[in-house]
């Protein structure tokens, strides 16, 4: 087994087995990590309002800014997106 081979199995595991949710992105229903970070840290310190879902790469074969991504009853678009180690990581925004 090449090491992109077994890459791929381990992180499509990961997300099956850590996912919190299921999300429809563009039609295509994959496992993720879904991440909602409150949005006062620290007393007003640090601010953070990012929403970001992590997928496997190997089930999401095309993502682009503004793809459609469907989680529960909530409609969020992409804008902006990094893969690192065959994860993407997805930046939402509620729409």
């Amino acid at each position: 087994m090449r090491f992109a081979e077994l890459e791929s199995r381990v992180n499509a595991a990961v997300a099956g087995h850590l996912g919190n949710v299921t999300a429809l992105i563009d039609g295509a229903s994959v496992s993720g990590i879904f991440r909602t970070p409150p949005a006062d840290i620290y007393g007003g310190l640090l601010s953070e309002n990012r929403i970001t879902l992590d997928v496997a790469s190997c089930d999401v074969f095309s993502v682009a800014n503004s793809s459609s991504v469907m989680i529960g009853s909530a409609s969020y678009k992409v804008i902006g997106h990094s893969e690192l180690s065959g994860m993407i990581t997805l930046n939402l925004e509620l729409i």
